[in-house]
């Protein structure tokens, strides 16, 4: 339940300022969609929405329906769940909102647009035919992808999830629709991870709070289309693991911190990006005083690493040849100046219009610690170049964190109704831009 003394006023300032923000969020993207029409005029941006990887298309199917009406059971309800369930089963509703919901949406124009963006753009499933073995397929990857011999998102790419879906084929479940159900489990799991995360740094409360926000969100567009969803469960988990392991105690400790090391290593292995990870990690580490955990992670991943390299691929000679990829491909297109406004954008689009205004008012010092190290961490990805567009699916393991500040919304006089309100914009605004806006993934 909302706890009475945490309960803030809603004040006639903060409105106005939450109004003004509002505005604001929707004057980036039309200012970066505008900015961005104008350098599509002289470069190959593959952009036709920027800043969006999408392009216009109002669509309104008898699915638009099924949408509205997803949104608005889970407005109404999962708020009122997430402060009254039992623990452990709000969390399972959650999970279980998150990957109906993402499906409902992911399937407003047929099973193609749900099942190609994960199959044909990632094209992981045509990547395993170059695996003959674990080993030998490390050992190759550089001449792989340097030689172009698998597809560019698997060139953007550690070997990890070529492998993964190379083991699923060993398995028998060589299929589309297998891959993409395990895309949209990784993307529900996340958000179990993110609460748990939440509830052991900060506080239950807090979590039942973050939950509708976390859970429904337009990021639901892009979890059951895109293998980022299943790269945000491993990412989330490893948050909420070390998590564990800085609250506990002896072998628990211990365990939950090799337990991070796994995931922080397999994390490296599914995207270069996620080096980055090592922030929070360290925040929380000083944070709660878990040096020692924090220790035990770091060398368990480098085991992790060094087993590999003796297997033949070199975790920093793949990120080197990968940036020579980028470079040479669409990125050179790309502006650095445009995309680290537009990428604000198009986080800000994935998000919500509600988000900012969260932020606005989140006043929890814990959550600032913990969502701090994110927005720092989405700050250094933006820096770096290294990702021009396309961030509304791959800052998703970023974006779950951060939409937690959800839980900001618990206030005034009625503090569900207002919770319910700003839910009710997040989803409204989801249902507009499916309806409106075509998504390459």
């Amino acid at each position: 339940m909302v706890q009475a003394d945490r309960i803030l006023p809603i004040t006639r300032r903060m409105l106005v300022f939450a109004a003004g923000i509002v505005v604001g969020w929707a004057g980036l993207w039309w200012g970066t969609k505008i900015w961005g029409e104008q350098l599509l005029v002289t470069r190959e941006m593959k952009l036709p929405a920027p800043p969006l990887a999408a392009f216009w298309d109002r669509r309104l199917n008898a699915s638009f329906v099924l949408m509205g009406l997803s949104a608005a059971i889970g407005t109404w309800f999962l708020p009122l769940i997430a402060q009254r369930l039992q623990w452990a089963w709000a969390q399972v509703v959650a999970f279980w909102s998150t990957f109906v919901f993402s499906c409902v949406f992911a399937i407003n124009d047929g099973w193609d647009s749900f099942l190609n963006p994960i199959v044909e753009r990632a094209g992981y499933l045509n990547a395993i035919d170059k695996v003959e073995s674990p080993g030998q397929f490390l050992r190759d990857y550089i001449d792989l992808i340097t030689q172009v011999k698998v597809g560019i998102h698997v060139q953007g790419h550690p070997p990890g999830m070529v492998l993964v879906t190379w083991a699923l084929d060993q398995l028998g479940f060589r299929s589309e629709r297998g891959l993409a159900f395990l895309v949209v489990l990784g993307g529900a799991a996340a958000v179990v991870g993110v609460l748990s995360a939440v509830r052991c740094l900060v506080d239950e409360a807090t979590a039942r709070q973050a939950l509708p926000f976390v859970a429904l969100s337009p990021a639901c567009l892009w979890i059951a289309t895109s293998s980022d969803a299943l790269f945000a469960g491993v990412t989330a988990w490893l948050i909420a693991s070390f998590a564990f392991a800085v609250t506990s105690v002896g072998r628990a400790s211990v365990a939950w911190s090799v337990v991070t090391g796994l995931l922080f290593f397999s994390a490296l292995m599914l995207s270069y990006g996620f080096a980055l990870f090592g922030l929070p990690l360290v925040v929380i580490a000083v944070w709660k005083r878990g040096i020692a955990s924090f220790a035990i992670a770091m060398v368990t991943a480098s085991l992790g690493l060094a087993l590999v390299a003796s297997q033949g691929f070199w975790w920093f000679e793949g990120l080197s040849a990968t940036k020579t990829i980028y470079y040479d491909g669409v990125a050179g297109n790309r502006p650095y100046s445009y995309f680290l406004v537009a990428n604000i954008a198009a986080l800000g689009v994935s998000v919500g219009p509600m988000l900012p205004v969260a932020f606005a008012w989140l006043r929890d010092r814990r959550m600032w610690v913990l969502l701090g190290s994110f927005l720092a961490m989405v700050s250094l990805a933006n820096l770096s170049g290294m990702s021009k567009a396309e961030v509304e699916r791959i800052w998703l393991p970023f974006t779950m964190f951060l939409l937690a500040g959800g839980a900001a919304f618990w206030v005034g006089s009625r503090p569900l109704r207002t919770a319910r309100i700003a839910m009710a914009i997040q989803l409204v605004f989801t249902v507009w831009l499916q309806t409106n806006v075509q998504l390459f993934w």
